[in-house]
């Protein structure tokens, strides 16, 4: 009886970590200049925004293991799965130490796809083991959990930048990239000392997660049967989830630190950046937890996509200033954005949880990531486009991307909204009234009278 709070903090422990070592992603706006310019120098010339699909293979990947991971969990141990995925996702960062001197081709197998498979194997059935232990805090640990995702680049920036560029060598002015032969050297090297901290905080992690096992038969056999009822009249919603995903843009972060290289001749000051950025990134997601926990998905999910619309369309736009300012206002930008960016890895799996129920969570949040790959290819062929003449055009559209997803999420029904914030449902309940005056069709009168049975649940 008194193991069981002991057992339910270190899985969300456990799950922090093996997190944290995921959020190594997040460094791809450090790192992906000095692969692009160790390629380059070595006559292995590649294009500085074809490291865009090193994101894109990455997410896509992380989307298609998820499912995989959450089909494994229901048959293996929740350290099992999480071990597999750990060793893939570390392995392919070892293995881009020898791919980094073949091709950009090597890097993109080893780099994207390796790390990212590995990383969506354990990613959803960390979180969704942990969430079992604290059913009335989900977002919270949700939150906390993501959040150490969020704290991966803020732990390994600053250790890929010092160990690289421990002198803070500038950009060469002509080629507009690093060419010291030196610097250059020690990126390769940085992947096995990465992989190795990695591999250490990943075996901790491992051992702290555990699986919740429920003795009351009665009791859950009541959950159950009640989620499976919220995930038949959830089916409607299943549709809007995805396509709002599929409208989220996928931002190529890499491309903030391409962007403030234009005008910001610092590379210390734009590992500063990402490190701050990082910090958003990671309490944010603690913070749109706690706000989930209080007023459900929809309201902070609303008010997320329009200040990220605000932010990414006027961001182009800062290489206009020049001084303090300018490293002001861009530091204000980018942390604010990877705010925002914090409350999508919380605010979705929260709102599966609550739309589909906690039992097949991990199925299930892996299936609507899914939704990632198409974001993500698209998100890469734009980017290829030439950034320096298209930066304006590509973060506007980017913008747009933000402004359809919030017109999705509108129609998506939140059973767990307060009274007094019932408004945000408004269009939803429009709608009925105008299916039921105007619309005599089955499919309308099947999803309103799924929405009336999710309110009164609810």
């Amino acid at each position: 009886m008194y193991g069981q709070p002991i057992s339910a903090c270190f899985c969300v422990l456990g799950g922090i970590l093996i997190q944290l070592s995921y959020g190594y992603f997040y460094t791809i706006g450090n790192m992906g200049p000095y692969m692009v310019d160790y390629m380059d120098y070595y006559n292995k010339t590649v294009n500085a925004n074809a490291i865009v699909w090193l994101t894109s293979v990455q997410i896509s990947f992380e989307a298609v293991a998820m499912p995989l991971g959450a089909w494994m969990h229901r048959k293996c141990p929740i350290r099992a799965v999480v071990a597999c995925g750990c060793l893939i996702h570390c392995g392919g960062i070892v293995l881009t130490f020898f791919t980094l001197k073949c091709g950009y081709l090597g890097v993109l197998f080893t780099y994207g796809l390796l790390q990212g498979f590995g990383m969506g194997f354990g990613y959803s059935v960390t979180i969704s083991a942990a969430t079992v232990w604290f059913p009335k805090h989900k977002g919270l640990v949700v939150g906390l959990i993501v959040a150490g995702f969020g704290a991966g680049g803020m732990i390994f920036t600053p250790i890929q930048t010092k160990y690289i560029n421990p002198e803070n060598v500038k950009v060469d002015k002509t080629a507009q990239r690093f060419t010291d032969p030196d610097l250059l050297g020690r990126v390769p090297l940085s992947f096995l000392l990465i992989a190795g901290i990695i591999a250490a905080i990943e075996l901790v992690g491992i051992a702290m997660l555990n699986d919740k096992t429920i003795q009351v038969v009665l009791g859950v056999f009541i959950l159950f049967c009640l989620e499976e009822v919220t995930v038949v009249i959830s089916a409607a919603a299943l549709f809007e989830t995805n396509w709002k995903l599929n409208c989220r843009p996928c931002l190529p972060w890499f491309q903030l630190q391409f962007v403030g290289r234009t005008f910001l001749d610092d590379d210390l000051f734009l590992a500063g950046i990402g490190v701050a950025a990082s910090v958003c990134n990671a309490v944010g997601r603690v913070i749109w937890g706690m706000i989930c926990d209080r007023i459900s998905f929809k309201i902070p999910l609303c008010l997320m996509l329009t200040l990220w619309a605000i932010l990414i369309c006027t961001f182009p736009h800062l290489t206009l200033l020049s001084g303090m300012v300018a490293r002001a206002i861009y530091a204000l930008w980018v942390s604010t954005m990877f705010f925002c960016l914090s409350g999508v890895f919380v605010l979705n799996p929260t709102a599966t949880n609550i739309l589909f129920g906690s039992r097949n969570m991990a199925l299930n949040y892996g299936l609507i990531f899914t939704a990632f790959i198409l974001g993500s290819i698209l998100a890469a062929i734009v980017t290829t486009i030439p950034a320096r003449e298209n930066w304006v055009n590509l973060f506007s559209a980017i913008s747009v991307a933000c402004m359809l997803a919030l017109l999705c999420v509108i129609w998506i029904v939140d059973t767990k909204v307060p009274t007094r914030l019932q408004f945000i449902n408004l269009p939803v309940r429009l709608r009925n009234v105008y299916c039921q005056r105007f619309c005599r069709c089955s499919s309308c009168c099947c999803s309103m009278a799924s929405e009336d049975v999710m309110m009164e649940l609810s």
